[in-house]
């Protein structure tokens, strides 16, 4: 929620052609790209595993 706050702040601030003396720059998005990726492949992933056992389990349940 701070990035997308952060976000807007740069965007107003570029349009108007003002400089932000505390503002981020765009070295922090990088690892905050990379750690987005990580936490939903990882939910993504999880969401896999779940499914897939809840289809096997299924599946031997009707023998």
């Amino acid at each position: 929620m701070y990035n997308g706050y952060l976000d807007i702040a740069m965007q107003i601030a570029e349009s108007k052609e003002v400089d932000l003396d505390n503002a981020v720059g765009e070295s922090s998005k990088y690892p905050l790209l990379i750690v987005k990726t990580l936490f939903y492949g990882m939910l993504l992933y999880a969401l896999f595993l779940y499914l897939k056992s809840k289809f096997r389990k299924k599946g031997t349940d009707d023998e």
